[in-house]
């Protein structure tokens, strides 16, 4: 009996060895497959793209990195904005940061030098929150944030930061556009005093 198991068993090593063949099985004969063909479209998802206007386009040719936002830190400051009682034509706001500091402009547009001068004094003669008068060349202090205001023939710009606004980069930068010669500009350090700029004709 040992001799017979001994010879079945060497036949059976014999034989295992002797053929070096692989099965390869195809998975599809295993799992489940989808009779469905699917087709794949292209991503649907909008985003929204806003073209830049004219002082948007200035602005990103004089400061590459400035991002025009919805809102930033000054969205909620009560600013020392010209009344929307005074008669303009066209008013133009714009929240933007360049290297982090947040700015906050206005621009509002009138028909003739004489609404845009009676808006001006209308605005000093009613100033801040309070409504205080205050005189051509006081300096008063007139926002905790720093500002840029000027008022030409037929506009007033109002530029305002939390930080320092650089006086001369900006009124090249933002005002350049205007042709007509500025009457009044003042500009206001941070929780500083107003200082007047009149310029010589």
């Amino acid at each position: 009996m040992k001799h017979i198991f001994l010879i079945l068993s060497f036949l059976l090593i014999l034989f295992s060895c002797g053929k070096n063949e692989s099965v390869v099985v195809d998975s599809s004969s295993l799992l489940p497959q989808s009779q469905s063909n699917y087709v794949y479209e292209e991503d649907t998802t909008h985003k929204e793209v806003h073209s830049l206007d004219e002082f948007q386009k200035t602005l990103t040719t004089t400061f590459p990195h400035i991002q025009f936002n919805n809102r930033n830190i000054l969205t909620d400051d009560k600013a020392i904005f010209l009344p929307n009682r005074l008669g303009y034509t066209n008013k133009k706001e714009y929240y933007f940061t360049l290297d982090t500091i947040a700015f906050h402009f206005l621009q509002w547009d009138y028909t003739d030098s004489a609404k845009s001068m009676n808006a001006f004094f209308n605005w000093l003669d009613c100033f801040n929150t309070d409504c205080r008068s205050i005189r051509i060349l006081e300096r008063v202090n007139g926002s905790k944030n720093s500002f840029l205001l000027a008022q030409s023939n037929q506009s007033i710009y109002f530029l305002e930061s939390n930080k320092i606004v650089d006086r001369k980069s900006w009124e090249k930068a933002v005002f350049q556009h205007d042709s007509l010669p500025f009457n009044y500009l003042i500009s206001q350090s941070i929780r500083g005093k107003m200082k007047w700029i009149i310029p010589t004709r």
